[in-house]
């Protein structure tokens, strides 16, 4: 009888493991990769909000999927016109919310735009990062044009001038096309 209670504890002991040992398999990782939403943040001169105007809400469908795991990406986020009347841009930058949580190290490079399928020629320096952090800390903004932006917060488009928002004034669509690279 000895031998069979102790086989029977064994017995249970072992599939009591493999249970336990089946579900840490099992269970999500807290490192697998989470996505993003990367939102294109347009007003023309008259703020007439053409997509989302806060980065977490997204109008007019402007979104697009950033992959959240370490390497290099390419991404097209676009904005079909709506309310514009082809006025000059006062604010162009493309949100990616709570992006900044996992990833401290975001870098931006290859930033183009097309205005109604034609590339705009004379792209400044873009600006990028916690570029609203007195606000969302977490958020991360590639900021290509931002009349409004805060300088003291990193955004220097804000200086390039109400001539320089003219380039994006578009009358069909807008695109932002842009490498990201998560470290």
């Amino acid at each position: 009888m000895k031998i069979c209670s102790v086989a029977k504890k064994s017995l249970a002991l072992v599939l009591t493991a493999a249970v336990a040992l089946g579900a840490v398999i099992a269970a999500p990782s807290k490192a697998e990769a989470k996505s993003y939403k990367a939102v294109m943040y347009y007003s023309d001169v008259n703020w007439y909000w053409d997509g989302g105007n806060d980065g977490s809400t997204d109008p007019n469908k402007t979104a697009v999927t950033v992959k959240g795991k370490k390497g290099k990406a390419t991404y097209t986020v676009t904005l079909k016109n709506k309310k514009s009347k082809k006025a000059a841009c006062q604010v162009l930058c493309i949100d990616i919310p709570d992006l900044l949580k996992k990833y401290k190290k975001v870098s931006v490079s290859k930033v183009s735009v097309k205005v109604d399928g034609k590339k705009v020629k004379g792209l400044k320096k873009v600006s990028y990062g916690a570029l609203e952090s007195n606000k969302e800390p977490n958020k991360f903004r590639i900021s290509i044009y931002n009349a409004v932006g805060s300088k003291t917060l990193g955004d220097k488009t804000s200086s390039y001038g109400a001539a320089y928002g003219k380039k994006f004034a578009f009358k069909k669509k807008i695109s932002v096309t842009f490498t990201l690279k998560l470290k």
